[in-house]
């Protein structure tokens, strides 16, 4: 079993996401936002922001792209 958090802005996002949740017949769990992060989740984002900043992120590739097949 695999398990993500995900922190979603929009309801136009989340109706979108939900829908192919939806339709792979996966099962979610939701949560009303909180007013601020803890200081685990505020650590991480401080990090991200700093990675996107240094440059230190790379597009996105499908497992195939990066396995050459």
């Amino acid at each position: 079993m695999i398990q993500a958090t995900l922190h979603i802005d929009s309801e136009k996002k989340w109706a979108a996401i939900r829908a192919v949740l939806e339709a792979m017949d996966v099962a979610y769990d939701t949560q009303e936002p909180i007013k601020e992060f803890s200081d685990k989740e505020r650590v991480l984002l401080e990090r991200a922001e700093a990675d996107v900043a240094a440059g230190r992120l790379h597009k996105f590739k499908s497992h195939r792209e990066i396995l050459g097949h």
